[in-house]
């Protein structure tokens, strides 16, 4: 038999030792010029095999039995071929083989994710991906385990069965029964198509079904404090530790423009001095990036004053978790008079915001931010310290 230039037919290997039982039958697949044999765990008499049929002679219940098995076996073969067909288009004799001798199960999505999970773990430890992004690839399995048990009505789901339909459901469960708002989605969802791009490249899949999926744009706070709000905030008696606390973490990502993440991981390895002067030196938990930051005084003041405060090894500052900061700095943007919604976010986008206002270049402001911008990103190669150095004066006096 031949199906896409595979040739595969069982036969009786007369050359093996005959034993009592009869001489064992194999199934033979060829593909360019190499071949692959394999046991179909049947012995059958050299004088009931008909090799012009492929098949065993005779009408006893022996006989049907035995035809019946092999009928099963080429049916499989069949399968197997235009199952890998699907999912990869050209593939090897190797690969077939493998797919039959795993009983020609198709890879399962929960499964295979649970495999990106061990290896992120790895990855981590070599330095190789982020704590925060195992994070959303673990949020991102738990929400797909929900969908395939509650949606679905499933354990598991074939990776080569996720189509347009699939990631259509997907979305509509997270969006109504998950209560997520469109930025957190699209961060599932590319997670997700991250985890089918590692399956397409491992050849379980010959398409990922997001190439004609579109997601739709978020959108993103881009709230920023002025200048006048600004020294609100740094002029803020706080009533408590927790206060003090959330204006402390506030007051340096506004003089750093550094994510919550990279302040709460911030080591003195992180602070270098040239001339006289210290940066912050620093490479994004979220991307990687390098950045490279002044230290300004007001920044200093601080970690000058955590110094007595508990903090985790080596880390320069106590903060409280992202949420409870966000909680305190609305006690404060209510206490200062600040109708702004004031998040941890807004320090950062205050920064860049500032800095811009203040003279420093887009690439300037790219390179302490630590941004990933394609536009800038061979410019952001040139920059080092020097590119910023002449900019201090601004920044020291970007919220005068």
């Amino acid at each position: 038999m031949k199906l896409f230039k595979f040739s595969f037919y069982p036969y009786l290997r007369s050359s093996a030792a005959t034993s009592k039982d009869g001489s064992p039958v194999y199934m033979r697949i060829s593909h360019m010029g190499l071949r692959k044999d394999y046991s179909l765990n049947l012995k059958v008499e050299p004088t009931d095999w008909d090799d012009e049929f492929k098949q065993v002679r005779g009408k006893s219940k022996a006989s049907r039995n035995a035809n019946l098995h092999l009928k099963q076996e080429v049916e499989k073969v069949e399968k197997a071929i235009r199952d890998l067909y699907d999912e990869l288009g050209e593939y090897s004799l190797d690969e077939l083989h493998a797919r039959l001798k795993n009983g020609n199960k198709s890879a399962l999505l929960l499964e295979f994710y649970q495999t990106i999970l061990a290896e992120n773990e790895m990855r981590i430890k070599v330095d190789d991906l982020s704590i925060n992004t195992q994070r959303v690839y673990r949020t991102t399995f738990k929400h797909l385990n929900n969908f395939l048990a509650k949606s679905l009505k499933r354990n598991d789901f074939p990776i080569k069965a996720i189509d347009y339909s699939f990631l259509q459901q997907l979305q509509l469960f997270l969006k109504s029964s998950k209560r997520i708002g469109q930025n957190a989605l699209n961060k599932y969802m590319k997670t997700l198509k991250a985890v089918l791009n590692e399956a397409k490249r491992r050849k379980l899949i010959r398409e990922n079904p997001f190439e004609n999926f579109q997601l739709k744009s978020g959108t993103y706070d881009r709230t920023t404090l002025n200048a006048k709000e600004m020294k609100l905030i740094m002029n803020y008696k706080p009533k408590n530790e927790a206060e003090q606390n959330a204006k402390d973490f506030f007051v340096f990502a506004a003089n750093t423009g550094m994510h919550y993440q990279d302040v709460k991981e911030l080591e003195e390895e992180h602070i270098i001095e040239e001339d006289d002067i210290n940066y912050i030196v620093k490479r994004r938990t979220k991307n990687g990036h390098k950045s490279i930051l002044h230290l300004l005084p007001i920044a200093q003041e601080i970690i000058d004053a955590h110094e007595k405060l508990p903090k985790r090894g080596n880390k320069l500052l106590y903060l409280y978790t992202n949420q409870k900061i966000n909680l305190h700095l609305k006690v404060i943007a209510k206490e200062c008079g600040i109708t702004k919604k004031i998040t941890c976010k807004v320090a950062r986008h205050t920064f860049a915001t500032a800095a811009l206002n203040s003279g420093l270049t887009l690439e300037q402001t790219g390179l302490m931010l630590g941004h990933t911008d394609t536009h800038t990103t061979a410019i952001y190669g040139k920059m080092n310290i020097n590119g910023i150095k002449s900019q201090r004066k601004n920044l020291e006096t970007i919220y005068a």
